[in-house]
């Protein structure tokens, strides 16, 4: 399990390597494929939500 902090940096790398699933893993080696790609859906997910709220 990871923290929200280690989950917010990951995401913030993948945005920072243009969505590059492989060079984010690579430079935290951490965490898979899959748990990347859920954690950008619940990023997105917040971020509609925000946006709308507005």
């Amino acid at each position: 399990m990871f923290s929200h902090e280690e989950r917010v940096k990951a995401i913030q790398l993948f945005l920072k390597y243009d969505c590059s699933y492989t060079a984010t893993i690579r430079k935290l080696g951490y965490p898979s494929v899959g748990a990347l790609r859920q954690w950008y859906k619940e990023y997105l997910g917040f971020c509609c939500k925000v946006l709308n709220k507005e």
